[in-house]
């Protein structure tokens, strides 16, 4: 399929031209004749705007699906909601859960495993967002910055158990979180460093650590930090903390959560600024994304959604829920560069996890994208090159 006539996000840039869709990956980019123009096959794109599909590195649920405790066929259901909004890779979040939940998880990604041609993995023939692997914001972390995490099953480090669920899932746990100030935190991070390489990303989050810690947590082998200034200690001049101590480490990638009510817009505008092209956007949406206000689960605790913002019953701010598709126009609105808030939401948080088939209007990756106007209202969503049906 042949797609002409459009503004293409290329290289961090918009450029006008098109390109072709071959077995499902973006060939002949703006190459005059990668296409004949009176194909009536053709997509006539009109001058409309093209960008990447966006890719969520945290993301624990949608369509009222909670990946800490539902089904493949759940699972299934998020994915399908969020191709529909834009997010065409995902990384589904488990919460802090008893051992053998986060084995059960990581059983269903194992089972799906849709690394590939998505759509296979519907009766229909639905296309739905790339499942990535997952990720998992625990049970490694401090009660202290527990925010809404399970303070039942939050445990000290060990790699023996990670490594059953990593297993488990065929090898497939792609970021593990981990406060570096709990006891055996040293050995995990070199262990699970040295044993699987790039393979599996180690964060810092739902943490306390210290300057120093939090130093020593990236030289060993930590390359990313958690929902910045959610869930950590605030900067403070003479107690610095974890934000200086990432920002100082150029290796160091982290993430921030942009609806408007985690972080207030002049601290999302400093993120940008404290790390250059090396923050993305996650959602940290909760399974009441995408439903009505109400009642929902988070990993075996109720969340109350009201207003548009979700909460435990005890009042704690949880998770999310907005997707990163309005995360990125939030961005925008605050002030971030619109090139460097697509990045942000796109190539970069595939770049994190090491994943080179996403992410970017590239020839040889997947062809997942969206057609949306100059103000990045959404029109539609291509994954593999087929326009996902809403």
């Amino acid at each position: 399929m042949y797609f002409r006539n459009g503004k293409i996000f290329i290289d961090g840039a918009f450029q006008q031209g098109g390109f072709l869709v071959e077995n499902g990956r973006f060939r002949n980019i703006l190459v005059e004749n990668s296409g004949d123009k009176n194909d009536p096959n053709a997509v006539d794109l009109n001058g409309a705007y093209v960008i990447p599909g966006l890719v969520d590195i945290h993301i624990h649920g949608a369509a009222g699906e909670d990946f800490s405790s539902c089904d493949s066929e759940g699972l299934i259901r998020m994915a399908k909601y969020l191709a529909s909004k834009g997010v065409t890779s995902f990384l589904p979040t488990a919460m802090t859960l008893p051992k053998e939940d986060y084995l059960k998880a990581a059983e269903n990604i194992a089972e799906i495993a849709v690394e590939g041609a998505v759509s296979e993995n519907t009766t229909d023939n639905t296309v739905v967002a790339r499942i990535l692997g997952m990720r998992m914001e625990g049970p490694f972390l401090s009660p202290k910055k527990k925010g809404a995490q399970n303070e039942a099953f939050i445990q000290r480090p060990d790699a023996g158990i990670f490594k059953e669920i990593s297993d488990r899932s065929g090898d497939r746990v792609k970021i593990i979180d981990i406060a570096p100030e709990t006891e055996g935190a040293d050995s995990f991070i070199r262990e699970v460093h040295d044993s699987n390489g790039a393979k599996t990303v180690i964060s810092v989050g739902h943490s306390a650590a210290s300057y120093e810690e939090a130093m020593k947590a990236f030289l060993l082998g930590a390359g990313h930090v958690t929902h910045l200034f959610n869930a950590m200690n605030p900067f403070h001049h003479r107690e610095p903390g974890i934000i200086p101590a990432a920002a100082e480490n150029k290796a160091v990638t982290a993430e921030i959560i942009s609806d408007g009510i985690h972080v207030h817009e002049s601290a999302v505008r400093m993120a940008f600024n404290l790390f250059p092209d090396r923050i993305c956007i996650i959602s940290d949406a909760l399974s009441c994304l995408g439903v009505p206000d109400g009642e929902y689960m988070l990993s075996g605790q109720k969340i109350i959604k009201s207003g548009g913002v979700a909460r435990l019953e005890d009042g704690t701010l949880a998770g999310a829920a907005s997707d990163i598709y309005d995360g990125m126009r939030n961005a925008i609105r605050f002030g971030i560069p619109v090139e460097t808030a697509i990045l942000a939401a796109s190539r970069l948080p595939a770049d994190i996890i090491g994943n080179k088939d996403v992410g970017a209007i590239e020839v040889g990756r997947y062809a997942d994208f969206i057609v949306c106007d100059e103000k990045l209202n959404l029109k539609e969503v291509y994954i593999g090159g087929i326009l996902c049906q809403s």
